[in-house]
């Protein structure tokens, strides 16, 4: 080779090498910083401790990023298992920050050698309870989501909902209404698609969602109040619980649970109630829950698994939501019919 030959050839590399280095740095600047699961249009009633969520990822680059909402002072955007695993987020918007009507929420992320990245949305809070009987049926719905990525099916001409594969971490959750008082009785459907066998696993309908109580400031928010009726992998089986646990607190919980165990690709017919029912010997008023869960090829059984909040988790003056949960399991749920007395 003669020695022009190889300069022409060392040049080639070097201009090879830069255009590699432009085309990579091209990438890195004009990447997505964040990217968003569920921003909100409209968000239902809350009360307590229960947000309003944006769910979503941040880039690996990212070095800092913040939010603030209707214009109030920044927040460092939380991140951190179990609820927040790899670059995932979740924004707790308490209701202490939220008023009537038009809301704004402003997103800024920075990164090395990049300018910063602002995202503005704006989202509607009614706070009037929504009426009931409701049904959700999914198609075209507007996911109000408190954890996880989540998304609409069409399964055999149905709306159905369901984690996004590959985002089936710990307590993917999924409003199905806003907060309101009293008893409720709630039916669905749900399709057991498969788990991860060397974790803990469950699915089911929580009919009393009270949020995550913790100490105000402490993101991501790490306690939680609820009633709930699901199958649960560490029990063998299906039941339902009352529990409450502040921020990082000690658990409390009643629980009674049935073997049954879900056979994949199975679709199951849930149906729960939880109604206040006086207690005449204790004179108190106490919810009661209770919960048939069947295959829907099967007949409707007789039999409940009941359970009463004997320490008064839950207190029956105060508002719930109500809420689809899926824990580390790939599972869809049809439509949701909820009704009072």
């Amino acid at each position: 080779m003669s020695m022009s030959s190889k300069r022409w050839l060392s040049w080639l590399f070097v201009l090879g090498f830069f255009a590699t280095l432009i085309t990579g740095y091209r990438a890195y600047a004009y990447a997505p910083l964040i990217r968003f699961f569920h921003l909100p249009q409209n968000a239902e009633a809350r009360t307590g401790d229960l947000t309003v969520n944006v769910t979503g990822e941040l880039s690996p680059w990212v070095q800092s990023a913040e939010f603030r909402v209707n214009g109030g002072d920044w927040v460092d955007i939380p991140q951190g298992g179990p609820r927040l695993p790899h670059h995932t987020f979740t924004l707790e918007i308490p209701l202490v920050q939220i008023r009537p009507g038009r809301n704004t929420l402003t997103v800024r992320a920075e990164a090395a050698a990049r300018s910063t990245h602002s995202e503005f949305h704006e989202f509607n809070y009614n706070d009037v309870q929504q009426r009931l009987p409701r049904e959700i049926v999914w198609e075209n719905s507007d996911l109000d989501v408190q954890d996880g990525y989540w998304e609409t099916i069409d399964v055999a001409g149905e709306a159905r909902v369901r984690p996004v594969p590959g985002h089936e971490g710990y307590d993917r959750i999924l409003l199905v209404t806003g907060s309101f008082g009293g008893g409720r009785r709630i039916e669905t459907s749900v399709t057991f698609r498969g788990s991860d066998p060397q974790k803990l696993w469950g699915f089911g309908v929580l009919p009393l969602w009270a949020g995550h109580p913790d100490e105000a400031g402490q993101r991501p928010r790490r306690g939680w109040r609820y009633g709930l009726a699901w199958f649960y992998s560490r029990y063998g089986g299906v039941g339902v619980e009352f529990a409450d646990r502040f921020g990082a607190e000690e658990k409390r919980w009643e629980n009674a649970y049935r073997h049954l165990q879900p056979v994949p690709n199975t679709e199951y017919r849930l149906i729960v109630e939880a109604w206040p029912e006086f207690d005449h010997a204790q004179e108190r008023t106490r919810f009661r829950q209770r919960l048939k869960i069947w295959p829907t090829a099967e007949a409707e059984p007789k039999r409940w698994i009941t359970i009463r909040d004997e320490s008064g988790f839950l207190p029956v003056e105060e508002e719930y939501a109500v809420a689809l949960l899926a824990h580390r399991v790939q599972a869809e749920f049809g439509p949701v019919k909820v009704v009072t007395r």
